[in-house]
């Protein structure tokens, strides 16, 4: 450490409560032997598979740490055991495994990052570069990664920034203009649709929504409806590992399931959580009674009608293909606005 780190850890050593590391540290004692506990269960052949998330971390967090030790822990059971950044995205990225090891296929998969830093992005919420996470998650789901696109079953194209970070989706930057890299990426996933691809997008330039130039780009080259699967929320890995998942399972589905599903993700991803969610949000204080945005209490309910009013705007303007963005309706079943449950009626027809 720098002499500017030893003095800052001195100070936070003195500033944080002793009883409040212990238990911090307690609690996390608990949980790190409880992984090791179930890794002991994979070497034992107590389970088929098992696949430990590190989610919400940072290169230089105690999470970091466990998990540089669960992985020597579990060194020689590669084919059991994996432990990678995620969570959430974990039991799509499992089912996908299990219907892959059903129907005794791994399907070949060929990554293409954007330009720049591309594969060694260390995306936000997230201990490690989204290359290690990616490569995990298609072994995880038992696909194939492979280097000649020629031969690949999908296209995996990871929209990441040129420099390498990650924004929030309610950054001024992502107000719908095109960004280095945004064009350069739009292109490529074009060339590939017109080459007849099946092309997977994980939008993970910014985390916790939707990039708004890429989409705007997409709608405006009628892409929406032609890629196998699409993911841009919560944290880039989950996005990432839900796209790759969700891909993968559409060789299985119907084209009106895929656009279904699609569609869900453009209302969720794009629709709410990188543009509805923050109206909404600076609406709550319109809306008579206690609540906020964290707990919504008296507020759920109107706030609610409020964003699917919002929603359904959103799609008639930007998804016209589809018949099925009407009557939408949302739910917030955490009495909170940062994730929303959308729903909607009527049936779309095919988009493809």
């Amino acid at each position: 450490m720098t002499p500017r780190e030893i003095k800052e850890f001195n100070f936070l050593q003195r500033l944080i409560p002793t009883k409040a590391i212990e238990d911090w540290m307690g609690r996390r004692e608990k949980n790190f032997d409880a992984n090791k506990k179930l890794i002991d269960y994979a070497r034992e052949n107590k389970f088929d598979y098992l696949l430990l998330g590190r989610d919400d971390n940072a290169p230089y967090s105690q999470t970091h740490n466990e998990g540089r030790k669960l992985v020597e822990y579990g060194r020689g059971l590669d084919a059991k055991y994996l432990t990678t950044a995620g969570i959430d995205e974990f039991g799509l990225v499992l089912l996908a495994r299990a219907v892959n090891e059903r129907a005794k296929t791994s399907p070949k998969i060929f990554v293409k990052y954007n330009w720049g830093r591309g594969a060694q992005t260390i995306p936000g919420y997230s201990d490690e570069p989204i290359d290690n996470s990616i490569k995990a998650a298609i072994r995880a789901t038992g696909a194939t990664l492979i280097d000649s696109e020629s031969r690949a079953d999908f296209i995996l194209a990871v929209n990441t920034n040129p420099a390498g970070e990650t924004f929030e989706a309610n950054d001024e930057l992502n107000d719908g203009k095109p960004r280095q890299g945004t064009r350069f990426f739009v292109d490529t996933v074009q060339d590939y649709v017109s080459g007849g691809r099946k092309v997977i997008v994980a939008d993970v330039a910014f985390a916790n929504g939707s990039d708004n130039a890429l989409m705007e780009q997409f709608k405006n080259r009628g892409l929406l409806f032609k890629l196998q699967a699409y993911a841009g929320w919560n944290t880039p890995t989950n996005s990432s590992g839900f796209a790759l998942a969700t891909g993968i399972l559409s060789a299985h589905m119907k084209d009106a399931a895929v656009d279904e599903l699609l569609l869900r993700r453009y209302l969720d991803d794009w629709a709410y959580q990188a543009n509805v969610r923050q109206i909404g949000a600076a609406q709550l204080d319109w809306i008579a009674g206690d609540g906020r945005y964290e707990f919504l209490n008296d507020k759920r309910d109107s706030a609610a009608e409020t964003c699917a009013a919002l929603i359904q705007n959103f799609a008639k303007k930007n998804l016209p293909k589809f018949t099925g963005n009407d009557n939408i309706r949302v739910n917030f079943p955490w009495n909170r606005m940062f994730e929303a449950e959308i729903s909607f009626g009527g049936r779309q027809r095919n988009a493809r």
